[in-house]
């Protein structure tokens, strides 16, 4: 599009400082500088300023996208220098802003560092600083950019680090700082993910891509296809543990009877009610042999190591000597967790839990730390985003192609 650069700058410009790499030094030098980002409310802004300003040619104007941003700087040699940078890319501004210290830095914002700079800034109201025009104008301007990258999450027109910013800036708003063991760029890529399974989901339910709970395998099915008998293979053989007899309700009850196991490991994991979820008694060796098939699906992370020690904190806390193991996987649309504790190692057990990974919740409150539910393991490759899409588009032709018909038939 084109917009008048004079009108942008004077309606919702801000003032910053430019870096510039300087011959002379090798370093950088600091060009006073005026910007502004392209977002919907500047671009509105701007075509009604425009209409009053005399006449000019479009031809000589850049083709602005949304997300991009312009620089009018002030050379060295006195000279003003315009600059456009796309969306995403670091333009190389920096802007004061009070630190925890009480001391003013400067800090970057565009580029990997917006995100970073919207929480510095809306740090400062309370440190007791108020933004001044220019910072409020850029936290602004940030913003505006986030909201527009993810109402159009396209690879093809924004990076992925700034979807994936854009994304994370609504889940920062909701639970403030969040433990993460993944990149703003594989975040991006996950969310992208997962929003065309639910849009598969929509348009076909049933779907193996999908997100429904309704396609996931259940605990059973896991356990034959890695060689583990189920009660189901045992003509309806109730496991026993220290000579009790052990349903998969009271394993359920095991963990529901526990409160704070219940409410700050289970319940931070998982929506699936406690009386819903998949359980079993395995043996020792079952246990190993469990984790030996599934390594390949074994999910890592953050959240994964701060349930482990919130589980062990709790069942642990009255045992001195007591030991405990936690593994997650996740296979055929469930996740499973796996524990084994000196308890039940005494009688030559351990317990398996299972609920659809859809039902994954995605932050967990897990003692004092909220945590991103999403490990390094479960990030998609830009094919498999591209694969998941073609798909989409092959369901929404056919649907469309059904429809079609369907009006042919009514019509003859």
């Amino acid at each position: 599009m084109k917009i008048h650069t004079k009108a942008l700058l004077d309606t919702c410009g801000f003032a910053c400082k430019s870096l510039a790499s300087d011959p002379e030094t090798g370093g950088y030098a600091e060009l006073d500088a005026r910007a502004v980002f392209i977002t919907e409310d500047s671009v509105e802004r701007a075509r009604a300023a425009q209409v009053g300003l005399a006449p000019f040619d479009p031809s000589r104007l850049p083709s602005l996208r949304y997300g991009d941003i312009l620089i009018s700087r002030a050379r060295p040699d006195g000279q003003k220098e315009g600059l456009h940078i796309p969306a995403g890319r670091d333009a190389g501004l920096v802007v004061p802003v009070t630190g925890s210290d009480g001391f003013d830095r400067q800090i970057p914002f565009t580029g990997r560092h917006m995100l970073s700079a919207r929480q510095q800034l809306l740090a400062m109201g309370p440190r007791g600083r108020q933004l001044n025009a220019d910072q409020r104008t850029i936290l602004e301007g940030i913003q505006g950019v986030f909201e527009i990258v993810a109402a159009k999450a396209d690879p093809a027109v924004f990076s992925e680090e700034l979807i994936g910013q854009a994304f994370m800036c609504s889940l920062l708003d909701h639970a403030g700082r969040i433990g993460t063991s993944i990149s703003d760029a594989e975040f991006g890529r996950k969310a992208r993910a997962d929003m065309i399974r639910a849009q598969i989901t929509r348009v076909r339910p049933d779907h193996p891509d999908g997100l429904s709970a309704a396609a996931a395998a259940d605990l059973d099915e896991v356990f034959q296809d890695i060689g583990i008998r189920t009660s189901a293979q045992s003509g309806g053989e109730i496991r026993s543990i220290g000579g009790m007899e052990v349903t998969d309700e009271a394993l359920r009850g095991m963990i529901m009877s526990n409160e704070r196991l219940s409410r700050e490991v289970f319940g931070a994991l998982t929506a699936t009610p406690l009386s819903r979820l998949g359980a079993a008694a395995v043996s020792s060796m079952e246990y190993d042999l469990l984790a030996d098939e599934l390594s390949d699906r074994a999910l890592t992370g953050q959240w994964v190591d701060r349930a482990q020690r919130r589980a062990q904190e709790i069942t642990g806390e009255q045992m001195p000597g007591y030991t405990f193991e936690m593994k997650v996987f996740s296979v055929d649309g469930i996740d499973i967790l796996a524990i084994r504790d000196s308890v039940g190692s005494a009688s030559g057990q351990a317990f398996v839990y299972s609920w659809p990974t859809a039902d994954r919740i995605p932050l967990a409150e897990i003692g004092n730390e909220t945590v991103l539910n999403i490990s390094p393991e479960e990030i998609p490759g830009e094919e498999e985003v591209k694969r998941l899409q073609g798909i989409l588009d092959s369901l929404i032709g056919d649907q469309a192609l059904e429809a079609a018909h369907g009006r042919a038939i009514r019509m003859a």
